[in-house]
């Protein structure tokens, strides 16, 4: 992938949507992150302030995605494929929970913005949101391999 490709401009919508979630503790965490610096494909820095300020457990915390971010993301993909709805919200709840502490903005709010479309039923989205997490889980692996993790 060419290093202009991290360029790509996705049209954002307000992330003002978040504020609807019931957990409002989760949802401030996840604002305060996007407001933060959401054009870092990884933040280091955000990722071991989720850690309690703890850079060793802020590395495994993200060695730890990595390992099973390509199975999970291809995982969503054929499940959506499947049309198994039910099991789809199921495993982007799972991968945007382990993505909230580890420090990866973009794919962070990616997965939130699938997670919100899942929950509205609103299916006709499911394809390009999908693509968009796609498309930040390969920049997330290319960063880790940039950063030698």
């Amino acid at each position: 992938m060419s290093t202009n490709s991290t360029e790509r401009k996705i049209p954002y919508r307000s992330v003002n949507f978040l504020a609807n979630i019931p957990d409002g503790i989760l949802a401030s965490k996840i604002m305060s992150r996007i407001n933060s610096n959401n054009n870092l494909v990884i933040d280091l820095e955000l990722g071991n302030k989720l850690a309690g300020n703890k850079p060793e457990l802020a590395k495994d915390l993200l060695r730890i995605l990595i390992k099973n971010l390509s199975p999970d993301v291809q995982e969503i993909k054929q499940t959506f494929l499947d049309g198994d709805t039910k099991r789809l919200k199921s495993l982007v709840h799972k991968l945007h929970g382990a993505t909230s502490y580890c420090g990866v903005p973009r794919l962070t709010t990616s997965l939130s913005r699938l997670a919100t479309i899942l929950k509205k039923h609103e299916t006709n989205q499911l394809d390009s949101l999908i693509a968009d997490v796609e498309f930040e889980t390969a920049q997330v692996l290319e960063k880790i391999a940039e950063i030698g993790m």
